[in-house]
């Protein structure tokens, strides 16, 4: 299981990976990592996401995202937390829009994305 893997494993050696990008940190330093073998695929109930993948206090954070290339929109889809063992501990939906364009995590890691699938204007 992927989850299991990432918590086992420092953010430097996942950075360095071809499956995770690291595409910016937080305010204390805490990587955010681009899934990008599973980006755009479904993942219900949040539909086709980005997911973002984030340690903090021995818990790893998955931040879903929903991206619309075309019309250059963000929202947070969602958010899970897993322990130090993979199980999954919360699970919380959402629906806010946030930039699409600029240097967070999010909208880093839509640029990513819409690149790769070769939206236009990307």
């Amino acid at each position: 299981m992927s989850i299991a893997i990432v918590l086992s494993l420092s953010t430097t050696v996942l950075a360095q990976s071809e499956r995770y990008v690291q595409v910016g940190t937080d305010s204390d330093g805490d990587a955010y990592l681009l899934d990008t073998k599973n980006m755009g695929k479904a993942d219900p109930p949040f539909g086709q996401v980005i997911k973002l993948y984030q340690t903090k206090n021995d818990l790893m954070l998955e931040h879903l995202l929903n991206a619309g290339c075309g019309d250059e929109r963000l929202w947070i889809a969602g958010m899970r937390v897993y322990g130090r063992n993979g199980v999954k501990l919360s699970e919380k939906k959402s629906g806010q829009e946030i930039p699409a364009r600029g240097d967070s995590p999010g909208a880093t890691a839509m640029k990513y994305y819409c690149h790769s699938i070769g939206a236009r204007g990307w």
